[in-house]
């Protein structure tokens, strides 16, 4: 019975703070925030870097429990805060929610809603009117929007930004990003830093060390970096030494669900999935090449 009132009583406040989401709606709106098209398309044009803050980069910077796989800490929210205050010419990714919730299925729309109206003002308060911001949904363009038909358009802008580049992929021990699909095809090359999959941020200085140190064996690098909030801090300081890096993030899960026509989150056999319940990616992996790509390991 107890646990029954909890979760009503969570329902009843969820709903309350729903009820305030038209007002920090009205604030956050005044955030400039390009589209998810122009954003890439700038990468593309400009062979800029993106650092990207989703809802989960947000809450860390805030020192809020976002999630399993990491911990929150002051030193992370202060690095956090370090990149979003910066003036250097990273382009900086914040949610597509800011604008809008209307673009999103009924359920994402709903959770974003509630998460805005509890943490929406104190965003804010961190963010800048005057700034021009990109969009950190350019690893997240399907499965939450209503509109299917846009998705098969972007990716295949998307996968123009590493046409023909050498990669160099940061990534948790299950990202695994590319394997058993052709999301990078049409890339030169594929190495890899394999670093931990839960709490990576405790491992900052060896998973910068090794990153720059590879990088500069390899020919012009395009930097790609799937690797939660250490991924957004590793993407500015990386691009301060003069690489082009992209926090890329669960594109490659994204695109998963979007070649199988998922209409909802599921489990994917060889791939760690954080907002599937129960999802072990666990299976051994016996993919030659995609061992051949490891070249370090951190952890």
């Amino acid at each position: 019975m107890r646990l029954n009132i909890e979760w009503v009583m969570e329902k009843i406040k969820n709903l309350i703070f729903r009820l305030r989401y038209p007002y920090v709606h009205h604030r956050l709106k005044r955030i400039k925030i390009k589209s998810i098209e122009e954003t890439i398309t700038k990468i593309i044009s400009d062979g800029a870097s993106i650092s990207r803050f989703g809802d989960g980069e947000m809450m860390w910077l805030l020192n809020v429990k976002h999630g399993s796989f990491q911990n929150v800490s002051d030193e992370l929210s202060k690095q956090l805060k370090r990149v979003l205050g910066s003036s250097s010419d990273i382009m900086v990714g914040l949610p597509d929610a800011f604008k809008s919730v209307s673009q999103f299925k009924y359920r994402s729309g709903r959770i974003w809603r509630t998460e805005l109206s509890k943490y929406g003002l104190k965003f804010y308060k961190v963010l800048d009117d005057d700034k021009e911001y990109f969009n950190a949904n350019i690893s997240r363009m399907y499965i939450d929007y209503k509109d299917y038909t846009r998705s098969g358009r972007l990716f295949d802008l998307l996968k123009k930004i590493w046409n023909g580049r050498n990669l160099l992929i940061v990534e948790g021990e299950t990202s695994r990003l590319g394997v058993g699909n052709d999301l990078f095809n049409g890339s030169l090359s594929i190495q890899r830093i394999v670093c931990p999959s839960r709490n990576a941020f405790e491992s900052y200085s060896d998973i910068l060390t090794i990153t720059e140190k590879e990088a500069n064996k390899i020919e012009d690098p395009l930097i790609l970096l799937a690797l939660g909030p250490t991924a957004t801090v590793l993407a500015f300081d990386i691009h301060e030494k003069g690489f082009q890096v992209l926090d890329i993030g669960h594109v490659d899960v994204e695109y998963e669900w979007y070649r199988m026509h998922a209409k909802h989150k599921v489990s994917l056999k060889y791939k760690d999935v954080s907002e599937v319940n129960g999802n072990n990616p666990q299976v051994k992996l016996d993919d030659v090449q995609y061992k051949r790509e490891i070249i370090a390991r951190v952890g």
